[in-house]
Formats: structure tokens, sequence, C-alpha cells
């Protein structure tokens, strides 16, 4: 495997674009990292700044020793184990490209299906406002207002460095006049009965599931984004009385869920109307919608 300080350059003759990538595919296969080939290709692309078509089109470029120098480095992060969208800064959630780094969670292709059962009933009301519980990097509340026109956007979260990266997002996206973040411990300064609403994806793993989870995840992303107490209920519990506070009369809350949490969250849910846990393309319990009696 490779290590920090050790250079791929060491192990070919001529550094050319495909040289080194055939190299870093050879390394991070032997370090079991998913998707080896796409890895070297992504990374590649981001060191030189190139589209991947540019990257075809130019087997035999040759490398500078400075950009030799960063593609050993980000090789070597990404043999450790460390996600992809951390080397690159960036991950494409429903479509477009957002702002990551350590201090947030990778987006994931699951987390979509919010944004679509969300948008499949608001889509056609109008003046609507939505608060994101958790908001991270603000994927949730960006997609929303960029979903649903009119439709403003709250989103809370405790972390700072995620509301830095949140309200990058937001001005990248061109939603700074209608998505807004601001520091709260699960939204409880909300006014109550003024959502018409909320999104979250919020921390769900037990400190159990936290061990048995891949290393990607376990080893590099924020914990305090992830593991919630009592066996990963505390803040889906938390959820479910936020959103009875601030939550207008048949709002809607959409939230992610662990993969065996249904039933058990349909009982935290129990006094509202309509819910309903939603399977993912794994047939896991994914997301839960409620509506507010």
């Amino acid at each position: 495997m490779l290590k920090r300080g050790q250079s791929c350059l060491a192990q070919v003759s001529k550094p050319t674009l495909l040289s080194l990538i055939n190299q870093a595919t050879s390394i991070l296969t032997d370090a079991g990292v998913d998707s080896p080939r796409l890895s070297s290709r992504l990374i590649m692309a981001f060191v030189l700044g190139w589209s991947q078509e540019k990257l075809v089109l130019h087997p035999h470029y040759q490398l500078t020793p400075a950009l030799c120098s960063d593609f050993d480095d980000l090789l070597a992060r990404r043999a450790s184990g460390e996600p992809l969208a951390y080397l690159v800064g960036q991950k494409e959630f429903y479509g477009r490209e957002f702002a990551v780094d350590r201090d947030v969670l990778v987006p994931r292709p699951e987390t979509e299906q919010i944004i679509e059962l969300a948008v499949s009933s608001f889509e056609h009301k109008s003046n609507l406002l939505c608060l994101d519980v958790g908001t991270g990097s603000g994927i949730l509340a960006i997609t929303m207002a960029l979903e649903i026109p009119g439709c403003q956007c709250l989103g809370c979260d405790i972390s700072f460095p995620a509301l830095k990266i949140a309200r990058q997002n937001a001005e990248k996206h061109s939603v700074s006049d209608v998505a807004f973040f601001f520091a709260s411990d699960m939204g409880k300064e909300i006014k109550p009965g003024s959502i018409d609403f909320i999104v979250s994806n919020p921390p769900y793993l037990s400190e159990f599931e936290l061990k048995v989870v891949s290393k990607e995840v376990a080893g590099f992303e924020p914990h305090q984004a992830l593991v919630s107490a009592e066996d990963g209920f505390y803040h889906l519990r938390r959820l479910e009385k936020t959103a009875g506070l601030t939550l207008k009369k048949q709002g809607m809350v959409f939230a992610e869920m662990g993969k065996d949490q249904g039933e058990s969250l349909k009982r935290i849910f129990s006094s509202w109307m309509s819910v309903t846990v939603h399977k993912d393309l794994a047939g896991h319990d994914r997301v839960l919608t409620a509506v507010k009696p």
C-alpha cells in the first residue's frame, strides 16, 4: 500500500498520465478501495483541473514533479480509506455539486429520497417555509430551495464549521436569499406553528453500529453527525418533538433513518397522521414521512 511520503513515481519509469493512473489503480486495488480505477481517474482529473474527457484524449501527458507530488499525496490518503469527496472537496447530490470537507457528512444517494418525497408533496404549493434540522453541508435545504420555486428554507446545526460550508454552498448555487443557516440545537428557537415541512438527516447510528460500518465512514466522517444515544434514537425522538412544536397543522416531516428503525420510529410518531416508512432501493427502511394532526 502507498503510504504518505512514498512516491508512485518510483514505481513507473515515465510519469505519464496513463502510467500513473494504472499504477494508482493497482495500489488502490491492493488497499481494498472501492472502484479503484474511477478513484484514480477522479484524483488525476482534480490534480490537473481537467475533465474526464480530456484525460482520455491525453493519455501520454507527462506530469511535472509538483503535480506528481500532489497526485501521490491524494493517492496515499485515498489508500488509507479517506473518502474521495474529502480529497477533491466536493460531492454530487441530486445532480448538483456541493462543497464538502471533514466537518460534514459525505452526501449519499439514499438521502435523495427525502427530496423526491418532499417535492412530490409540495411542488404545487406556494409561500412555503421549510426547516432542515441538522443541515450539515446544507444539501437538503439548498436543494429544496432550488426544486420548489418560492420555497424559503432554514437550515440549523450545532456545528459552526458545518454552517460555514452550508453558506458557501448556498452562495455557489445562488440561493443565499432563500436559504438561511443558523446555529441551533434541533431548531428549538423556531416560532411554534410556523413551518410547512421539515427535512432532516439526523444522527441515527448506535455506538455499536459505528464499530461495524466501513472504515471510510467511521474513520473520517464527523461522529457527532453519525451517532445518536439511546441506540440511535435520541435525535429522532427529539426531531419528533421539534416537528410537533414548529410545524403548522397538516405540516409534514421527512426524516432519514437507519435500515432497521422503521417500526420503532412509527411508534415514536404514533400520534401523527399518515405515518409511512419508505424503503430504499436495497429494500431497507430509509425515510419516514408523517403529517402533523
